[in-house]
C-alpha cells in the first residue's frame, strides 16, 4: 500500500511541476529577451564583452600588427573585458495541500494551484529582471528631462518622440536594428496605441488593439506589463 501511494505521489508532483513550468513559460515576458547562462554551481556568473572592431586600409609591405610611431593602426582595435553577475537567491511560491482525498478529488485543485505559483514566479521574475535593467541605465528619470514632464503625465505623443529618439541614438552608435524592445506600463502602453502616427505604421484602420496587446513602432516592439 506504500508503494502505491509513493506511486501516486510521484505522478501528482511531476504533473504539478509541469504545469507550474508551462504556466511560467506562458507568464514570463522577458526571460527569453534576455542573455541566458544555466549555472549550476557557485555564487556569480561571468559573461565576455567585447567593444566593435574597426577595419583598415592597408598598403604593401606594411606590418599588419604596427602600431607604432609609424601611424599605421593596423592591430585589433577590439578590446575584451568581462561582467560578473552576482546570483540571487531563488524565487520560490511555496503552496501546501494537507488533504491528499481533497487533493484527488472530482475538483482540479493542484491544476489552479500550478497556475498560480507559475504566474508568482514569471510576475517576480521579470520584476528582478526590470529593476536590474533599470539600475543600470544611464538615468532613471529619462522621460522627465527629455519632455519636462513626469512620466505619469507623458503623453503617447511625447513617447513616440523618446522611442524615435531611442531608435535614432542607437543607430548612431551601432546598436543592431534586430531584437529591439520597450516595456511600459499599461496606462504609458495604451497612450501610445492611441496615437494615430503610432498605430498607422504598422496597422491598417481595422486593426483590433486590444486583441493583439503589442505594438512595433521604430522598430521597437513594445511591451505592456502591469509590472
Amino acid at each position: 500500500m506504500a508503494d502505491v501511494v509513493a506511486i501516486t505521489m510521484n505522478s501528482f508532483l511531476s504533473v504539478y511541476g509541469g504545469e507550474v513550468i508551462k504556466q511560467y513559460n506562458a507568464g514570463s515576458m522577458l526571460k527569453d529577451l534576455l542573455k541566458k547562462r544555466v549555472i549550476t554551481s557557485g555564487l556569480s556568473a561571468t559573461f565576455p564583452t567585447f567593444t566593435r572592431e574597426t577595419s583598415k586600409l592597408h598598403n604593401p609591405g606594411d606590418d599588419v600588427f604596427d602600431d607604432g610611431a609609424s601611424g599605421k593602426h593596423y592591430a585589433s582595435a577590439v578590446v575584451s573585458g568581462t561582467k560578473v553577475i552576482t546570483i540571487e537567491k531563488a524565487i520560490i511560491a511555496p503552496q501546501f495541500v494537507d488533504d491528499m482525498d481533497q487533493a484527488k478529488s472530482d475538483f482540479n485543485i493542484h491544476s489552479e494551484l500550478a497556475a498560480q505559483a507559475g504566474a508568482a514566479l514569471a510576475y517576480t521574475h521579470d520584476a528582478m529582471l526590470i529593476a536590474t535593467l533599470a539600475g543600470n541605465a544611464p538615468s532613471a528619470n529619462n522621460a522627465t528631462l527629455a519632455t519636462g514632464t513626469a512620466y505619469s503625465a507623458v503623453t503617447g505623443a511625447q513617447l513616440a518622440t523618446l522611442i524615435e529618439d531611442a531608435a535614432q541614438t542607437m543607430d548612431e552608435n551601432f546598436v543592431p536594428a534586430q531584437d529591439r524592445y520597450i516595456m511600459m506600463a499599461p496606462v504609458q502602453w495604451y497612450k501610445l496605441a492611441s496615437e494615430p502616427t503610432v498605430v498607422s505604421s504598422d496597422y491598417n484602420t481595422t486593426g483590433d488593439m486590444g486583441k493583439l496587446g503589442v505594438l512595433w513602432y521604430m522598430g521597437f516592439k513594445v511591451l505592456n506589463s502591469a509590472i
